[in-house]
């Protein structure tokens, strides 16, 4: 019986981590399953013993019997639900075909993130959401003033016109140097977020300022520059594949069917967006900024004469906004080389300062798996989810701003953590916020891009159960982009691009193009390594070999007949 047991026991764990070869983590699990089968076989014989003296045999033999079945059922659902790898929104599915010359994308072998979804969430344990939590005073204070202590009323720096270089580090001290003590009989001062504390209780405001004067300055721009689209919306999320933005967002997911161009059941106001999603979105490497600064700069790291797109538009007019519930001007840290060879630009409101609090992110814990960016917890601040602070200021601006030209950059963190089960969260309110735009500010001259740098790559439970799976949804990341119903983009390519190989060289290039920058005027040429998605794109020149020095071994676009 001892033997049954443990052979069982032994039997599932092993089957269920080991993999192929070592390339698919085999090897590595068979050596993390030794390191741990000493603990393994403590916990399984206290579970024994306690059956053994507390269970009949026949219960035990029983519940032995039905875990062999449990195990048999999951282990047959493991090997065959890889079958909706290809699934995009709707019905439409990702189109491989090995007898053409064109980007021809594998699937793993064995996929978990769907059979063991929920299973890592932390946040079951909290009963209340966000209610309460991080939102203390005491905390607030750790690295101001202690003058402060007799002031209830604050306001975070503005940091427009900060250096985008700032470090996180640096960057949280130089806002803590210039947060505002109010007192009762002050006036409110031209800063845009507000903190109040009700005994220990936080509660943050936040009052987006109209400024008149650059309104009159960006018209006068906007009436010597026309441009394809007069409004262009970035919703960025942080290590999201686009297979895990349709398993966890579902919501957002629906909605944007109702808005696909191939959707035949339209209606209401859905009926004036399409929206396209791009299958073979391929990232160059697991970590950000190989992908963010092909962009929002047209070049990697290296590259010198970088120059930020939103440079562009504001000499096209645009009004600019950007916030993300992190403690950074830009989506990562700058290195000393990308300082170097760029040329940075300013947004004209910005939502920074606020997410350096302590309560949010601690300047000497910024790694903490228990707040801030990389927290397996919901990224509570203040009591509120921290995404809600970036539609809130968004919202604002999209108002106070309606009549004029503008462009805005929203960025979440809430994918950049260990379990994957955090982005889950966003899902109401990101849902909610689309459906904001859609009704209220979006027209014929609008787009909406949603779009994540990779997939989940900071180290967890998927390394060591299915590390395959996690490699392909790392390298596959998400692009969706919605467009007015009535604008005269070109259809037909986009929806052959749908299935081609893209980059995030082919988003900067469609950025470029929605604002009418001749490349020719900014010394770029045009190649089979960048190009706006509204032309036709070679599919029989997109291949790996195209990308092998930025892409390197980690390219899952296969052609089979170079």
């Amino acid at each position: 019986m001892h033997l049954l047991y443990y052979s069982l026991i032994f039997f599932v764990i092993f089957s269920f981590t080991q993999g192929t070869d070592f390339s698919h983590h085999g090897t590595y699990n068979s050596i993390i399953f030794i390191l741990f089968l000493p603990l393994f076989v403590i916990i399984i014989s206290i579970i024994y013993l306690l059956f053994y003296f507390l269970v009949k045999l026949e219960i035990k033999k029983l519940l032995i019997l039905i875990l062999f079945f449990i195990y048999i059922i999951g282990f047959f659902k493991m090997q065959t639900n890889c079958s909706n790898f290809y699934d995009g929104i709707g019905n439409i599915k990702l189109q491989n075909n090995r007898h053409l010359n064109l980007c021809f994308i594998p699937k793993p072998k064995i996929c978990g993130k769907d059979l063991l979804s929920g299973v890592f969430d932390m946040n079951l344990f909290r009963k209340r959401g966000c209610e309460g939590i991080n939102s203390g005073k005491k905390n607030f204070l750790k690295y101001l003033d202690k003058n402060f202590e007799e002031y209830n009323n604050f306001s975070y720096p503005r940091t427009e016109y900060w250096n985008p270089e700032i470090s996180f580090r640096n960057l949280a001290k130089l806002v803590e140097k210039n947060i505002y003590a109010i007192k009762p009989d002050h006036k409110i001062n031209n800063n845009e977020v507000f903190l109040s504390f009700t005994k220990d209780e936080g509660k943050i405001q936040i009052s987006l300022k109209k400024n008149e004067t650059l309104i009159k300055l960006k018209r006068k721009l906007a009436e010597n520059y026309p441009v394809k689209y007069n409004n262009i919306y970035l919703i960025y999320i942080d290590a999201i594949s686009r297979r895990h933005f349709i398993r966890k967002l579902k919501k957002t997911t629906k909605l944007i069917e109702k808005t696909l161009y191939t959707n035949k059941r339209k209606n209401g106001i859905y009926k004036n967006f399409n929206s396209f999603q791009f299958f073979k979105y391929h990232s160059f490497d697991g970590h950000t900024q190989g992908n963010i600064l092909p962009i929002f700069y047209g070049n990697r790291a290296s590259s010198k004469n970088k120059i930020e797109i939103v440079k562009y538009f504001n000499e096209k007019g645009f009004i600019t906004a950007s916030t993300h519930n992190s403690c950074n001007k830009e989506i990562f840290d700058w290195s000393d080389e990308i300082i170097n060879n760029t040329s940075f630009s300013y947004f004209d409101h910005e939502n920074v300062a606020m997410f350096c609090d302590p309560n949010f992110e601690d300047r000497e814990d910024k790694w903490s798996i228990k707040k801030g960016k990389c927290s397996i917890l919901r990224k509570c601040f203040y009591g509120k989810d921290s995404f809600d602070y970036n539609f809130e200021f968004i919202l604002q601006f999209l108002e106070i701003y309606k009549s004029e030209r503008k462009f805005f950059r929203i960025c979440f963190g809430d994918g950049h953590e260990a379990t994957t089960e955090v982005i889950k969260y966003i899902d109401n309110s990101l849902n909610s916020f689309l459906e904001k735009i859609f009704a209220n500010y979006f027209d014929d001259k609008t787009s909406v891009i949603i779009f994540s740098d990779h997939g989940a790559q900071i180290p967890g439970p998927y390394d060591i159960l299915f590390y395959e799976e996690k490699m392909f949804e790392k390298f596959l990341g998400l692009l969706i982009i919605i467009f007015p119903n009535n604008n005269n983009y070109e259809t037909s390519n986009l929806l052959y691009n749908q299935q081609q190989m893209i980059t995030s060289y082919d988003v900067h290039e469609t950025l470029l193009d929605m604002i009418n920058i001749n490349k020719y005027e900014i010394n770029k040429n045009i190649s089979n390594q960048r190009q706006t998605l509204f032309l036709k794109i070679d599919g029989k020149k997109r291949n790996c070999q195209l990308y092998e020095k930025e892409i390197q071994a980690n390219c899952f676009c296969q052609n089979y007949f170079l």
